[in-house]
C-alpha cells in the first residue's frame, strides 16, 4: 500500500487519476491495469495551496517493474496530462520522483488485477486444451 499524505478527498481523486494511466507492460500481458492497480506507487502526497484554488501540489513516488523499463517518459507525459485535469492541481507542480528499488512483483498488484490474471491464464490453458483434444481427434479420424 503506498504512503499517502494530504486532504483524503483530493488524495483519493489523485489516486483514482493515476490509476488511469495505463501500465504498458499490464497491457502487454492483456490486463489493461493502471499503475496503481499494477502496484507502482510507492507514494503520494498532496499539498492545497489556500491562496489559489487550482494551484495544488502532486508530488509522486513510482517504482518500475525493472530496471530495463522504457516507458519513464511515457508516465511523466501522461500522468502529467491526467493530474492537470483536476481543477485543484497545476501541472507545473507535479513531481515524480522514480523510485531506485526494482524489487517489484505479481504480488504488488491489486487483487482485481491479479484475479484477471488468473483468469486470463486459465482461459488460456482451456483453448491449449480445446486444440489439443482436435487435433488428436483428427488424427484419429
Amino acid at each position: 500500500m503506498p504512503e499517502e499524505a494530504g486532504p483524503p478527498a483530493e488524495v483519493a481523486l489523485v489516486r483514482a487519476a493515476l490509476d488511469e494511466v495505463l501500465d504498458p507492460c499490464s497491457v502487454g500481458r492483456g490486463l489493461d491495469a493502471g499503475i496503481v492497480d499494477m502496484g507502482l506507487l510507492v507514494a503520494l502526497e498532496v499539498d492545497l495551496d489556500a491562496g489559489s484554488p487550482a494551484a495544488g501540489r502532486v508530488a509522486i513516488e513510482l517504482r518500475l517493474t525493472s530496471p530495463a523499463c522504457t516507458f519513464q517518459l511515457y508516465f511523466d507525459r501522461t500522468i502529467r496530462e491526467r493530474l492537470g485535469r483536476l481543477d485543484f492541481v497545476d501541472p507545473a507542480r507535479v513531481t515524480i520522483a522514480w523510485s531506485d528499488r526494482f524489487d517489484w512483483s505479481d504480488s504488488e498488484m491489486s487483487q482485481q488485477v491479479i484475479d484477471r490474471m488468473r483468469e486470463r491464464i486459465q482461459q488460456r490453458r482451456d483453448l491449449a486444451q480445446r486444440r489439443t483434444l482436435a487435433a488428436t481427434a483428427a488424427r484419429g479420424a
